[in-house]
């Protein structure tokens, strides 16, 4: 791969082999030259995009990735952030490390990318970063759909995306002299072989009555990492079926 094959610029997308991570690939890599750096290989099939394997947390082996792909290949145009780690599984009765591991990690793997892509950005002038939230960052989760279920949600998560908001917020105000545009993108439930009765609950509570369908996710990144989206920062944009609008 050289420069002179690139489409549009480049895209990294952390977190690219998790559910969400992999529709943003599957959208964006027609038009975009996607990397997707995750701490983990996807061992399932061949992708139409690049693939380094990385904790981004560890900010010294993430910034050697980084430079060989702007050496090598070209400048990073696009950040999209959407690793989410999840440690705790008992509620309030996990273990206080437990709680301590997700705030860490998932701070750090939404700001070592940020600071470090977004310095290289702020020398060209330009730029799109775009991070991944939930409705739980914006709304308290309604435990009446986890009624039956074998699972829930957990307080380490609300605090997560509610956390990547804030942040967000704060970096778009930051980088805008350098002409970064920093959005976050909301994202509702997501059709991933749920079990009837959870589908059933959660989705009487949604106006357009159904969960999103994986290729419903990457549209509004594709926008937002676009020229089209030039005057949009700071922006929370919900893909949720309505579920924030009730």
């Amino acid at each position: 791969m050289t420069k002179e094959t690139r489409k549009q610029g480049i895209c990294i997308i952390i977190g690219g082999n998790g559910i969400v991570g992999k529709a943003i690939c599957e959208a964006m890599h027609n038009d975009w030259e996607v990397i997707s750096i995750s701490r983990t290989k996807n061992n399932k099939k061949e992708n139409n995009w690049k693939e380094y394997i990385c904790d981004v947390t560890k900010e010294k082996d993430f910034e050697d990735i980084i430079n060989t792909i702007e050496n090598n290949i070209g400048e990073i145009e696009v950040l999209i952030n959407c690793a989410s780690i999840r440690p705790m599984k008992k509620s309030f009765k996990d273990s206080i490390s437990k709680w301590e591991e997700s705030i860490l990690m998932n701070s750090l793997s939404l700001f070592v990318p940020s600071r470090i892509i977004s310095s290289r950005m702020a020398q060209r002038k330009k730029g799109s970063i775009i991070n991944v939230s939930s409705i739980y960052g914006m709304r308290g989760p309604k435990q009446n759909i986890y009624v039956e279920s074998d699972f829930e949600t957990e307080p380490d998560y609300a605090y997560n995306k509610s956390g990547a908001i804030g942040f967000s917020k704060y970096l778009a105000s930051y980088m805008a002299e350098k002409q970064i545009r920093v959005n976050v993108v909301v994202l509702g439930g997501i059709e991933n072989d749920q079990k009837e009765n959870f589908k059933k609950y959660y989705n009487d509570r949604v106006p357009l009555g159904r969960m999103c369908l994986k290729n419903e996710i990457g549209g509004i990144f594709k926008f937002l990492a676009s020229k089209e989206a030039s005057y949009i920062t700071g922006s929370i944009i919900c893909v949720d079926g309505g579920w924030t609008a009730t």
